[in-house]
């Protein structure tokens, strides 16, 4: 079975929704999502075998769960730091990364998620610019925003 890459809001999500699904709406950085979501993220990574991120996404991460009130900041953070034991983390060095040719366009980040996928790495995001530039580099990806409108499926 093909490994996950979550990009950093879906990662949040992922976080936050652990705690309980009506965390979601209390987090001022998920205001896009719901609990539906939520259980659609569950169902997509039950098809896959692992979650892949990288240390860029996951600082990321970190930096937006940080941002709504506590106690659910300190909570949504230690959530993620839960979530770390199952996850592969595929590091590359940021003098690298700035140097793809996406970088300027989408950032470190986005760049080190490009950069970890593979033929057995598929790339779930709502970002649009990222899902394209996956596809352009021909790793398949899944639009969270089209499982979430129906006009995609896994």
């Amino acid at each position: 079975m093909a490994r996950l890459l979550v990009d950093t809001n879906i990662l949040c999500l992922l976080a936050v929704g652990r705690l309980g699904r009506e965390q979601i709406a209390k987090h001022r950085r998920l205001r896009a999502y719901t609990a539906a979501d939520f259980d659609l993220l569950l169902r997509a990574i039950s098809h896959f075998s692992a979650i892949v991120t990288t240390p860029h996404v996951l600082a990321e991460a970190s930096n937006l769960l940080r941002q709504t009130p506590e106690p659910l900041a300190t909570t949504a953070t230690l959530s993620l730091a839960e979530l770390l034991a199952g996850v592969d983390e595929r590091m590359t060095p940021a003098i690298s990364l700035v140097q793809r040719g996406e970088y300027p366009r989408l950032g470190l980040a986005d760049s080190a998620i490009l950069d970890a996928l593979d033929e057995d790495c598929r790339l779930i995001s709502a970002d649009l610019d990222l899902y394209l530039a996956s596809e352009a580099a021909g790793f398949p990806a899944i639009n969270f925003n089209h499982l979430r409108d129906g006009a995609a499926q896994l």
